[in-house]
């Protein structure tokens, strides 16, 4: 296992420790059907957490899918440079990261997003983070980024991920996906059909490998929007959308959010990928051309 694909691995045991805590949540309401929409905070909805006067940390800089970006420490999380050593490796607990500069390559990093308000969280002010993201229909979404490689960057790449779901597998019942003629918010449906013949009951609703599929594709046919969302019936059935930005910086990113947001999974798409951007016109407008990270004041 290589580096890059051992830093991939970690932020995916991160993804599911997310997908635990969201499907596990003991709260004893249904969630709503898919067609309802989620209404907005209210204006009056408690914020909490006064932000400190002074807040002093290095900005994270480096070269992320081919482009420069800057970002603050505080909104940021698990970011990951070409040389940087697994956890698991045993240069790890020794390990010194050297001077950042725009040449450095960004791999890997992931951040929290509002669907709500579009907009990042800022770990300064908290506020009801957590009591929010385990509330049913929680609008907090968790943003994965991977700089991509030559195989990411082919037009095929997500065709993959799909492909695999689709192949025979009669050991394996539960994990085979047919194409239904329905549509759900323009997305393609894929299911697993058949009955579990030890419960009696759809496949569907009874393991986690039969969670349903979601596709849309681009204007060649290939997989532009990969999404498999969970069938269960907790306040949070997870969702994880895989898709990829090419206009500028070439990334793919993974989505996790509550199945009762996929009615708005376009919109989620978009403001993921504004804030990636975002991080790139901060480079772009940097007044110096910074060769290390610099501290910065708010």
């Amino acid at each position: 296992m290589t580096l890059i694909q051992m830093n991939r691995l970690i932020f995916r045991l991160l993804l599911l420790f997310s997908v635990i805590s969201l499907s596990a949540c003991p709260q004893p309401s249904k969630y709503p059907k898919e067609k309802s929409k989620i209404n907005p905070l209210p204006p009056n909805y408690k914020v909490g957490g006064a932000l400190p006067p002074v807040y002093d940390a290095p900005d994270i800089i480096g070269t992320l899918g081919g482009a420069r970006v800057r970002m603050v420490d505080y909104t940021v999380q698990d970011v990951m440079y070409a040389d940087t050593p697994s956890p698991f490796a045993k240069e790890w607990g020794d390990y010194q990261a050297p001077p950042r500069t725009y040449d450095s390559k960004i791999t890997s990093m992931g951040f929290y997003m509002n669907h709500n308000t579009g907009k990042i969280r800022d770990t300064r002010n908290d506020g009801d983070f957590y009591e929010e993201e385990n509330q049913p229909a929680s609008p907090w979404v968790l943003v994965g980024i991977d700089s991509n490689n030559e195989i990411m960057n082919r037009p095929d790449f997500l065709d993959t991920f799909l492909n695999r779901d689709l192949e025979e597998k009669p050991e394996l019942p539960s994990y085979h996906y047919v194409k239904i003629s329905e549509t759900l918010y323009g997305l393609q449906q894929y299911i697993v059909p058949g009955t579990d013949p030890k419960t009696g009951k759809p496949y569907r609703f009874e393991n986690f490998e039969s969670d349903d599929l979601f596709i849309a594709r681009d204007k060649s046919g290939h997989v532009r929007s990969y999404i498999k969302c969970s069938n269960k019936d907790v306040p949070n059935p997870p969702c994880r959308h895989r898709f990829k930005l090419m206009n500028g910086i070439q990334v793919t990113i993974d989505l996790l959010y509550s199945r009762q947001r996929l009615y708005d999974w376009q919109k989620l798409e978009k403001q993921s990928a504004d804030i990636i951007l975002g991080f790139t016109h901060t480079a772009e407008n940097d007044p110096v051309n910074i060769q290390s990270s610099s501290n910065r004041s708010k």
